[in-house]
């Protein structure tokens, strides 16, 4: 069997030329796709990362403000507690001139005074920036007032059976809860001899 075409040498040519134009068209459009892919994960990364950097940046904002808003907790905190402890000290404040009213009214005859004095303890500091770790730890960076704690008496008794009255009337007295004696010793005093001593009460 013999064929025969009958389509025109330019028509088939032209046919020829399409097809081939599709194949081009088809293989650029996938070149095109595959170029594509590549660059669009990048953008996305890029646009993810952006996202990151934003909210990265947003945290360090607030964190500096929770660090300003915390120090100035601290400050607050460390104020109110040195009120409180200055409170305490006006609390444990003795009348003084009742006070030395009373030695003056259990000390025998016998007994006479050279020095007063009293003792007032300070709590150690510790750094600042840290909260204390128990409530009965003394406050950061702060030196803890106290009332006086003891009271220290340096005179001289004629023996010691005075110096040991002086020293229970002043137990008695209620005043105090301990009254130690230092020191006794025998020295010359105005071409005579007579005890000195050293005693600290405390309360």
């Amino acid at each position: 069997m013999i064929g025969i075409n009958l389509i025109p040498p330019p028509i088939m040519e032209g046919q020829r030329r399409a097809r081939h134009l599709r194949r081009w068209g088809l293989a650029l459009t996938l070149a095109a796709i595959v170029t594509a892919i590549p660059i669009s994960w990048q953008i996305h990364q890029e646009s993810v990362a952006n996202r990151l950097r934003r909210k990265n940046a947003d945290l360090a904002i607030r964190i500096a403000s929770a660090r300003i808003e915390l120090a100035d907790v601290i400050g607050e905190f460390d104020q109110l507690v040195e009120q409180i402890e200055r409170a305490n000290a006006l609390r444990t404040k003795r009348s003084w001139a009742s006070f030395l009213a009373m030695i003056s009214q259990e000390m025998p005859s016998e007994v006479w005074l050279t020095t007063m004095a009293t003792e007032t303890p300070q709590a150690p500091s510790r750094p600042a920036g840290r909260p204390p770790a128990s409530k009965d730890e003394p406050t950061q960076g702060l030196t803890v007032l106290a009332g006086a704690r003891a009271f220290m008496l340096d005179g001289y008794a004629i023996d010691h059976d005075d110096l040991y009255e002086f020293m229970a009337r002043l137990k008695a007295s209620g005043a105090f809860d301990y009254v130690e004696l230092v020191r006794a010793e025998r020295q010359d005093v105005l071409r005579s001899r007579a005890v000195h001593f050293e005693l600290t009460c405390t309360w």
